[in-house]
């Protein structure tokens, strides 16, 4: 296993926890919460309201691109661990 693939598993990984984290906020976030935040003057709270109205939208790429990932991620742990050269 050379320091490329380790490189790619890391970042892979990474990518992997972000999506997660992502995924879990925008699951649990009350839309009221985010409506007196907005009235509150939070500026940035707009594109979370938004992202939360098309919520079966944003879930399902979200979804994607943990598949995605995820293949990825096993298919370097197969080429490095399971199939050694």
């Amino acid at each position: 296993m050379n320091n490329v693939q380790i490189t790619w598993l890391i970042v892979l990984l990474f990518v992997d926890l972000v999506l997660t984290a992502i995924r879990a906020s925008l699951l649990n976030v009350r839309f009221p919460r985010l409506v007196s935040l907005s009235e509150a003057g939070m500026q940035r709270v707009e594109k979370t309201m938004e992202l939360v109205t098309k919520r079966a939208r944003t879930r399902s790429t979200l979804k994607l691109g943990q598949a995605i990932v995820r293949f990825l991620i096993a298919g370097l742990v197969m080429l490095n661990f399971v199939i050694p050269e």
